[in-house]
Order: structure tokens, then C-alpha cells, then sequence
């Protein structure tokens, strides 16, 4: 949670989460074959619903940083205001409002900065969601730019540690300054989104379009194993091994993929 004097008490991190959270225990419960799962969904649907209606900012075109007890908003141009677009909580036009605003004015050279006005330095944690909610909104060469970013700081200080700061500064060993970079690179600029349980595969990749093919070799997903070749406008699939085949969505449409097979698009 974030903590600074002088917000409200309800945080917009705190607010994102919980709404990521009741529909990740949705998820989990569909997995595990629970009876709960619809009754999560709905928990995040409406919360969703209440979020979209108390913390929306229609003059600044973003979302509050908190809310104070009386239900007033405060906005004090904190990174966090990035994670309703990152977590897919944002209405589409809202979205593209919040990212045009970002780009506009929270992001220099290095990232997305801490406190716009307040403390400008660029943290590789925010940067990363940044990035990924760039690649969601399409915008393929911004979250490039991002994660590159990113990558940057093993060039400064300690050679090959991912920094706390961009370029340097601070913790060299937190994981996920590093985690935030693959993240970036798999889930953004590949747009692989795997669900091991129900054996599927989406695969929506974000990519420049001058970008060249990325090779994946031996991608475990639950008990299925992949080669991957995935370029700005072709997808080859080979299934190494697998249980069952495997349901592969690839920009809109769905194929299924027994071990043994290849699957080009």
C-alpha cells in the first residue's frame, strides 16, 4: 500500500488489487472445479462498477491516487495512477485517455516517474507496469521503449543486475526489477497468456513492426511443452509434448494443437 502524508486513506493500488484479486480467485476456483468461482466473478464485477463510478477524475482524464473517508478524491500524480490500464480495469475510452495523459506527462527519458512535480525519479517497477500497459493499449513502440529502458540499468553499476532505479541507483538485487522486465518481454511484447489448467494458449503479440522473429525453445505450460516462432505477423507452434491437445488462440482465432503437431498462421 502506498503510504505518503497528506492522501486519503483509500489507496488506488489497494482499490486495483482487490478488484485483480477477486477475479484471480474466480480463476483459481475454476481450476480447482469450486463452486465459488461465479460468486467471486460477481464480487469483481461489481466492485469493478463502484470503482469505475467514485474514482474516475473526468477533468484530469485519469483516476484518483486516493479517497479520503467522505468519499473525496485527491489526485497527487503518483505512478500508481498507471495500474487501472495495467490490470485491464479501465473502460476502453477511459484507457486511452489515462495512457495519452501518461505518456504526455508522466513519462521522460528513463520511464514512468515516481511523483509528477514532486519526486521525478524513474523506478524500474513502475516502468515495467508502464510498459505493460502500453503493450495492452497497443502501442507496441512505446512498451518497447520501456522495457529497454529497463534492460539499461545492467549497463550502470553493477554489471548485469537489474537496479531499483533507471539507470542506477539503490537495490541491485530485488527480484522483481527483473521479473518486471520478462514480464514485459513475454506476457507484453510476445503477448503470451497461458492457462495451464484449462490446457489453452492466447498469443496476441505487441511488436514494432520492424521487430525481428523471437524463438522460444521448450515454453513449459503445465504439461505441455512448446517451440515458439513468433514475428509482428506469423505465429509457427510446434507441440513438443503434451497430455492433450492444446486450444491455441492466435489473434482472434482458436486451434487445437495435439502433441506432435505444428501450427502455422
Amino acid at each position: 500500500m502506498v503510504e505518503r502524508m497528506g492522501m486519503g486513506s483509500r489507496k488506488l493500488d489497494s482499490a486495483c488489487y482487490t478488484i485483480a484479486g477477486l477475479r484471480a480467485l474466480a480463476q483459481l476456483a475454476d481450476a480447482l472445479g469450486e463452486s465459488n468461482a461465479a460468486a467471486y466473478r460477481t464480487s469483481a464485477d461489481e466492485v469493478q462498477a463502484d470503482f469505475e463510478r467514485d474514482w474516475w477524475l473526468e477533468d484530469e482524464g485519469l483516476y484518483a491516487d486516493s479517497m479520503h473517508s467522505d468519499g473525496s478524491l485527491q489526485l497527487d500524480d503518483h505512478w500508481t495512477v498507471v495500474l487501472p490500464i495495467q490490470l485491464g480495469l479501465a473502460a476502453p475510452e477511459r484507457a486511452q485517455r489515462v495512457m495519452a495523459r501518461l505518456e504526455r506527462d508522466f513519462v521522460n527519458q528513463w520511464g514512468l516517474v515516481h511523483t509528477r512535480g514532486d519526486d521525478e525519479r524513474v523506478w524500474t517497477l513502475p516502468t515495467g507496469l508502464m510498459a505493460l500497459a502500453a503493450f495492452q493499449q497497443g502501442r507496441a513502440e512505446r512498451g518497447l521503449a520501456l522495457t529497454q529502458a529497463i534492460a539499461a540499468t545492467t549497463r550502470y553499476g553493477s554489471l548485469g543486475c537489474f537496479k531499483e532505479l533507471i539507470p542506477e541507483g539503490l537495490c541491485f538485487i530485488q527480484l522483481w526489477s527483473a521479473a518486471l522486465y520478462l514480464q514485459a518481454i513475454y506476457e507484453g511484447l510476445l503477448g503470451i497468456n497461458p492457462d495451464a489448467a484449462a490446457h489453452s494458449l492466447q498469443i496476441a503479440p505487441c511488436m514494432p513492426a520492424a521487430f525481428p522473429a523471437v524463438r522460444l525453445r521448450n515454453l513449459v505450460i503445465g504439461t505441455h511443452s512448446l517451440n515458439l516462432n513468433i514475428s509482428p505477423r506469423a505465429l509457427h507452434l510446434e507441440h513438443i509434448h503434451g497430455s492433450q491437445p492444446l486450444a491455441v488462440t492466435y489473434r482472434g482465432i482458436t486451434n487445437s494443437v495435439a502433441p506432435g503437431e505444428t501450427l502455422t498462421r
